[in-house]
């Protein structure tokens, strides 16, 4: 999908999805937690990138003591933010060409923002990503790829928190569960027997 076609399904689900996933309060805590203490260890300005209807962005932003930027390809995404959260700016725009300048934040929050984008386009915007982080956030230990609903620990936190769908490791067809193999017989055994059909003979 391109980022238009992925902003247009957004923008038709919009109101659906900011009823069901909209607020903070209403997610689960460990993921809380989990961007809390990302936050906290980061410093400098924040980007949320794809920001939805802004609800991490003000989380990140802790009423204003935080500088925090949002970015995301849903129009109606980008108005509903705007609107909930005025004191935070929001941008419709593409991941692939952040309008930020370079080295300009402390810290990129992508909380799947990336699971609909097609594996070609990754290194584009991953390398986007990078441009836009100060580059004493960004070293190999930095980058944090952390499976959906699993809590870490990071020894040090992260300028990147990117969150994402595990690549499937097998496209081939799916091998059969051993248990479920079905063994026809040996090619040696006899075939079973028959019940024995005639009536009990009687004993004088």
């Amino acid at each position: 999908m391109t980022t238009t076609e992925i902003g247009a399904a957004y923008d038709g689900r919009a109101a659906e999805y900011i009823d069901l996933l909209g607020s903070v309060e209403d997610l689960a805590q460990r993921d809380r937690d989990t961007i809390a203490t990302w936050r906290d260890g980061t410093d400098g300005s924040l980007l949320d990138a794809g920001c939805g209807p802004g609800h991490w962005s003000r989380e990140l932003a802790q009423d204003g003591v935080r500088d925090v930027v949002g970015l995301d390809a849903s129009a109606e995404f980008v108005a509903a933010a705007r609107e909930r959260f005025p004191d935070i700016p929001f941008h419709q725009g593409d991941l692939a060409a952040i309008p930020l300048a370079d080295a300009s934040v402390g810290g990129v929050l992508a909380w799947y923002s990336l699971i609909h984008t097609p594996p070609a386009n990754l290194p584009t915007i991953l390398a986007e990503l990078a441009r836009v982080l100060s580059p004493r956030r960004l070293g190999p230990d930095r980058l944090l790829r952390r499976r959906p609903r699993r809590a870490f620990r990071p020894r040090r936190p992260p300028g990147l928190l990117l969150v994402h769908r595990r690549p499937d490791r097998s496209p081939g067809p799916p091998r059969p569960h051993r248990d479920r193999l079905v063994h026809p017989p040996h090619p040696t055994s006899p075939p079973p027997s028959p019940p024995d059909s005639r009536p009990n003979p009687v004993t004088p």
